[in-house]
């Protein structure tokens, strides 16, 4: 079970799955926009009383109203406090419109209604054997923008070797499953889903692909175009593979270690370029094109960096102790409010998760 822990945790890591809850402005209207503002009011919130914890992933409708879900369950954020509210392990969580939870663990999907709060989530779905010979599943993460439209994924592996294995990615049209075939891509693994902004039927999904000698670090990164309706999965090609794809407005973006693309015509075309920073940067959210987040990789942690359509700066400082060492996975955009789920890993103690929330003055 070991190797299996450890890829879950080094794929949170990476992973920047949950959308944005607010809609942001287009790339295309970038001059008439706003520069997005930096005057925030931060704290530190813990999620639960122990001095150890470990949560995968945080979602939400509002600032009233977020989840995280974790090694301690799945956790409720009304606002002012935190309470547990189930206690079924998760690694991937999202949060439907109408304020449904959906979680995976390993083979297995679950679901959480609010007015269950303190009741075992419903188990949806075990995906256990539906490739016969990929019998094996696991699922690090969900997606949804409707309670009709939802996506788990993750891979499914050889019992006699869990480095040969397939992306694995399944679908919740409201009222049943049904899993993917044309997802069925040797050895990579599902790390980031989005829908493709150029069109209502096409989903973008970035993988890491791995090798005879591990899940990670990854060989390469790839980029598939998904279209379910017509069954097609088309691996995007061009001069550079990203790592993270994220939806801004009507664009979906790309990025590698400092660059951001879009994608046309088969090919990735240069949109922004902070490599003369010297940063080196872990995923991407934002409101709209000059109001965008990323975090900033140091050896003693992360930092949070915001761009607004001038210059890239940082904006909160996750460490300052040498001998510790801090991390920040998943984020939240609200109107006035983020909320950015992180890890504390001070020298010589026990892991914490902790919220960094941020709100405008």
């Amino acid at each position: 079970m070991k190797p299996i822990l450890l890829l879950f945790v080094c794929l949170a890591i990476g992973s920047c799955a949950e959308k944005p809850t607010e809609t942001p402005s287009s790339i295309d209207d970038e001059a008439n926009l706003p520069a997005g503002r930096r005057d925030y009011e931060w704290r530190v919130m813990e999620i639960t009383p122990f001095n150890y914890d470990y949560f995968f992933s945080i979602t939400g409708t509002s600032p009233q109203n977020i989840y995280a879900g974790g090694g301690q369950g799945l956790w409720h954020f009304n606002g002012q406090s935190w309470r547990k509210v189930s206690d079924t392990f998760l690694h991937g969580i999202s949060a439907t419109p109408s304020g449904k939870v959906w979680g995976v663990e390993l083979s297995k999907v679950f679901l959480y209604e609010p007015q269950r709060a303190g009741q075992p989530m419903i188990e949806s779905r075990d995906f256990t054997g539906t490739y016969p010979d990929y019998p094996n599943v696991i699922l690090n993460n969900v997606w949804n923008d409707a309670d009709n439209n939802v996506f788990v994924y993750g891979f499914a592996y050889k019992t006699e070797d869990q480095r040969l294995c397939v992306a694995f990615i399944a679908h919740f049209n409201g009222s049943s499953w049904t899993t993917q075939p044309i997802t069925k891509i040797p050895h990579n693994i599902p790390l980031i889903l989005c829908r493709d902004m150029k069109s209502s039927n096409t989903y973008i999904i970035s993988c890491g692909e791995n090798d005879k000698n591990g899940f990670v670090p990854f060989r390469r990164y790839t980029v598939f175009k998904l279209n379910f309706s017509l069954n097609q999965a088309e691996r995007l090609h061009g001069s550079m593979i990203p790592r993270v794809v994220w939806n801004i407005g009507r664009k979906t973006l790309y990025m590698d270690t400092s660059q951001i693309f879009t994608h046309d015509k088969g090919r990735f075309d240069l949109w922004k370029d902070f490599s003369e920073c010297g940063q080196r940067l872990s995923c991407l959210f934002g409101r709209h094109a000059k109001d965008m987040f990323s975090y900033r990789v140091r050896d003693v942690g992360y930092d949070l960096l915001h761009y607004n359509g001038e210059n890239l700066a940082m904006i909160y400082e996750g460490n300052t102790n040498p001998q510790d060492y801090s991390s920040m996975y998943q984020m939240l955009v609200y109107d006035k409010e983020i909320f950015i789920l992180s890890e504390r890993n001070p020298a010589n103690a026990a892991y914490k998760s902790i919220i960094i929330h941020g709100k405008l003055r």
